[in-house]
């Protein structure tokens, strides 16, 4: 416990503590952000484990220029959708 007291961050300290004040904090499950959240990490995943094995395990600059194209379009989905210019119909 003694990093902590090293200027570990707050939410690591009350993670390991236990304290009040995170303890009930919930992400809703029916979100629209958090299926945009899930499918970024999702996309960007799957699109790292097919390309990888194509380039042979040797990375080029294509990739990297994808993978910030990939993080660019999920970072505006996710603004719009937290801004509430994308939003989910009710039937």
């Amino acid at each position: 416990m003694g990093f902590l007291s090293l200027g570990a961050d707050p939410s690591l300290r009350g993670a390991i503590m236990g304290s009040e004040k995170y303890r009930y904090q919930q992400l809703e499950a029916e979100g629209l952000l958090v299926w945009i959240l899930a499918g970024g990490l999702g996309a960007s995943l799957v699109f790292s484990l097919i390309a990888v094995p194509i380039q042979c395990f040797h990375l080029h600059r294509g990739y990297g220029v994808a993978l910030i194209f990939l993080y660019v379009l999920f970072l505006v989905i996710a603004l719009l959708t937290e801004f509430g210019v994308i939003k989910l119909q009710n039937s």
